[in-house]
């Protein structure tokens, strides 16, 4: 029983982990393109985050393709 509770919250935290890191990348990115002027006028940061989560699902998808 412990070790189900463990092995559940080992995947939860997993999931916050990539959540947490997903932001904090699409932050980092969005300042890099706005402070070196690369950031296109009419985007904000969700369109950074947009990006973010198409990279991330399709780097999910590749690995899960290549399993």
């Amino acid at each position: 029983m412990r070790f189900e509770k463990t092995s559940s919250l080992r995947k939860k935290g997993e999931k916050v982990g990539y959540v947490i890191s997903l932001f904090l990348f699409s932050a980092v990115l969005y300042l890099v393109l706005s402070f070196s002027g690369k950031l296109p006028q009419s985007w904000g940061y969700a369109h950074i985050f947009l990006v973010s989560v198409v990279i991330g699902l399709v780097g999910f998808g590749l690995e899960r393709l290549l399993r």
